[in-house]
């Protein structure tokens, strides 16, 4: 019996104090070889927190966490080549209430859709490729709900799913 090897890809986030790692390897079982990492600051706050990141068509990692402005949260994306340098990043504040968001991911047309709460509701928004936003949407979950995960089916439709108690 020929036994074959499965090429693997992991890539991952890490909070560290003060930032967020980045690390992107691929390689075959038991073998993983770092092609790229990177340690960023979102804000000069220490308190920046990396929630999610996928990878689009193109092969760029978009990655979604949040970040503290003034008394509250605000989403923060960011978009980076394959390489790990920024080409692109926002930050999204809709209320003065808390924003944290949960997922991100990339639609066939290479928008990128990040999902989460805001002000006690779930909060989806969605950017172009190069993160100018496009729309966002609200839904007012039941108390103790959180929008956790988020994707895109081939015909462009929107799918969050969460949790509530």
């Amino acid at each position: 019996m020929k036994q074959t090897s499965r090429k693997l890809f992991f890539s991952a986030l890490c909070l560290l104090a003060g930032g967020i790692s980045a690390v992107h390897a691929e390689g075959t079982e038991g073998t993983l070889i770092p092609l790229s990492s990177a340690t960023f600051k979102l804000s000069e706050s220490s308190s920046d927190w990396g929630r999610d990141i996928t990878i689009d068509a193109s092969g760029n990692f978009i990655m979604t966490g949040f970040v503290p402005i003034d008394d509250s949260n605000a989403y923060q994306t960011v978009k980076f080549d394959p390489n790990l340098k920024v080409v692109s990043s926002t930050t999204f504040n809709a209320t003065a209430d808390s924003d944290q968001t949960e997922a991100v991911a990339a639609d066939a047309s290479g928008n990128i859709i990040v999902t989460g709460l805001s002000n006690s509701k779930w909060l989806t928004v969605k950017y172009d490729p190069n993160l100018q936003m496009l729309s966002s949407a609200t839904y007012s979950a039941p108390q103790s709900a959180w929008a956790k995960d988020v994707a895109a089916d081939s015909e462009g439709n929107i799918i969050v799913t969460g949790n509530s108690r």
